[in-house]
């Protein structure tokens, strides 16, 4: 399928393409004709025939299992799926900043400001994009992107840090034998990975019998060991709740506040 696109002149993967979104437009507008009563149904058998694919795939083997050969194919599903969740991501927030600008809620400026630096990046992206040679399109581009939007992240995950250091405090109180050790076990991890605390030990010689008990030895060794068997642990748990997570969206048992509701 891929070699066919390639294939494809400019103006026959535009056709393509349009003829696809006009396609798109139109299955949904004939789902939302449907009756109510028919829509769950529908999305139930969906859900299942998808999940369906990926379970032959990985419990059959290839040479028994014919849709191993549509597996690339199948997965492009991910990229419409995403496709079509940005502009309903845009979509959601520019309704919700739009009434709040109508509605002049507190703080509705900053509203303004989310359509103001939407409107410029979408500019100057498809400026600096399709004007090659166009300067003041790759100028302004790199000054949104990488003068504001970037600076602008790394300062979000600096004033994290601080939040970070405020629940450490909180959670290194000593009040119990297990805060205790966790302070501990802190401590010697993090004097192992400055030079202060790799010179308390640095009278060792790291060929002696006694170099385990260098400072980043021991930190090494919590980290490496008793970390990752505990990290692990956690995965393991975590990975058993999304099977069963996975199985109950398959098999449509799950319940909530969008599975409940009328579709």
């Amino acid at each position: 399928m891929s070699r066919w696109l390639v294939a494809r002149s400019g103006w026959q993967l535009w056709l393509l393409a349009g003829g696809a979104w006009l396609l798109s437009i139109g299955l949904f507008f004939v789902l939302q004709a449907l009756p109510a009563r028919w829509r769950r149904p529908l999305i139930v058998i969906c859900t299942f025939l998808g999940g369906c694919f990926y379970a032959f795939e990985f419990f059959l083997p290839p040479v028994i299992n014919p849709l191993t050969a549509y597996k690339a194919g199948f997965s492009n599903v991910w990229v419409v799926i995403g496709a079509f969740a940005m502009p309903l991501g845009v979509l959601n927030l520019s309704l919700v900043h739009g009434r709040n600008i109508a509605a002049k809620k507190p703080g509705w400026y900053n509203s303004v400001v989310y359509f103001a630096a939407m409107a410029a990046m979408i500019t100057f992206a498809f400026w600096q994009q399709y004007a090659k040679k166009s300067v003041v399109g790759a100028k302004g581009f790199e000054l949104l992107f990488q003068y504001s939007f970037v600076p602008l992240g790394a300062t979000l995950f600096s004033i994290l840090a601080f939040y970070i250091v405020s629940a450490a405090y909180r959670a290194f109180r000593i009040s119990t034998l297990e805060a205790a050790l966790m302070t501990v076990a802190g401590f010697i991890v993090m004097l192992g990975q400055v030079p202060v605390g790799m010179w308390l030990t640095h009278a060792i010689p790291l060929d002696s019998p006694y170099a385990l008990l260098r400072v980043e030895r021991i930190s090494h060794w919590i980290l490496v060991v008793v970390n990752m068997a505990a990290v692990r642990g956690v995965l393991f748990g975590a990975a058993i709740g999304g099977l069963a997570m996975a199985l109950r969206v398959w098999l449509s048992l799950e319940r909530g506040a969008y599975f409940d509701q009328k579709v």
